[in-house]
């Protein structure tokens, strides 16, 4: 996601204004444009940095990446119907 609604400085991000809508309800504005004249959230847009040029990793490269390597194991265990999970991953890494 490199555009979108930013909640209170950073908060938190959105991606689609229906929710944006529903965040700024949620906190007690009638609309967006109210929510954004009281600073509350507004719409913006960011580049993203080319993994050659980071700096230092992103925590957020690191945890979407182990997220990854998680749901990918978990489809493993279920489809292989083994008694032991563990079995299931040293298999899969034995292909």
């Amino acid at each position: 996601m490199f555009e979108g609604w930013c909640v209170q400085d950073g908060e938190a991000y959105i991606k689609y204004e229906s929710d944006a809508l529903k965040c700024a309800k949620d906190a007690g504005y009638d609309d967006l444009e109210e929510a954004y004249e009281d600073d509350f959230i507004y719409y913006t847009d960011w580049v993203d940095i080319p993994e050659d040029e980071w700096h230092e990793v992103p925590a957020e490269a690191v945890i979407n990446s182990l997220v990854d390597d998680a749901e990918i194991l978990l489809f493993y265990i279920e489809d292989e119907k083994v008694k032991n999970r563990y079995q299931a991953i040293v298999n899969k890494y034995k292909q």
